[in-house]
């Protein structure tokens, strides 16, 4: 015998009448309602180019979640790129978007009584997020790699935004590096040639030493 879905609320119950008829508004039949219903959780947004394929990501795993004989719905999440979410508050909205992330997800999914569900994942901020989410809500969970996310091209080829801007970056400190060597040694040269010319003017002044006792006064 299967075991009951958490999702399926006990017939004539006030909070089943509520979700039946919030689900029946969307077009689901009864028979959808009866599925197992499954969170794809997509963290795609415009800002950053870390997750903006993911809504064609998302079609493909709730097309499958369908074939399978289940119920997708798809929940939006916050979705924090170091790139540009670090932008405001030197830097202070991304350190906690991860934990956000987490909540985002325990409050929708969790808060829904969804049986499982797949996390879209394409960021360093959203992996790690979402496997958090899997362990707190303990229910079943896919998280899946969503692949590397989309680059441009400059004189027809490809620019990474991540490793040729980091290149760019290491390129730039290098040279600065480089050149603050170069004005420390002529700092340290007419440091030198300074007290060179210091040691000449003193040695002029303090003409020849006389013996230990013969001052006069």
């Amino acid at each position: 015998m299967s075991k009951p879905l958490r999702s399926n609320f006990v017939p004539g119950t006030p909070s089943w009448a509520v979700r039946r008829a919030q689900w029946k508004a969307l077009g689901l039949t009864d028979a959808d309602l009866e599925k197992p219903k499954i969170a794809v959780v997509n963290t795609s947004s415009e800002l950053s180019s870390c997750f903006s394929h993911l809504d064609g990501v998302s079609a493909r795993v709730k097309a499958a979640i369908r074939a399978a004989g289940g119920l997708a719905f798809e929940v939006r999440t916050a979705a924090p790129s170091d790139f540009i979410t670090s932008a405001g508050r030197q830097g202070r909205y991304i350190l906690p978007s991860r934990d956000l992330l987490v909540n985002d997800i325990e409050v929708q999914v969790e808060g829904a009584m969804l049986d499982g569900m797949v996390c879209l994942a394409s960021c360093d901020k959203t992996a790690p997020g979402q496997l958090m989410a899997a362990a707190r809500l303990d229910i079943p969970s896919l998280v899946v790699a969503c692949g590397y996310q989309p680059h441009g091209h400059l004189d027809g080829a490809g620019v990474g935004s991540g490793h040729d801007a980091d290149a760019v970056i290491g390129g730039h400190l290098q040279n600065l590096a480089r050149q603050v060597d170069r004005e420390l040694e002529l700092v340290l040269a007419d440091l030198g040639a300074v007290r060179a010319a210091e040691g000449r003017v003193i040695q002029g002044f303090e003409g020849p030493a006389r013996p230990f006792g013969t001052g006069t006064g």
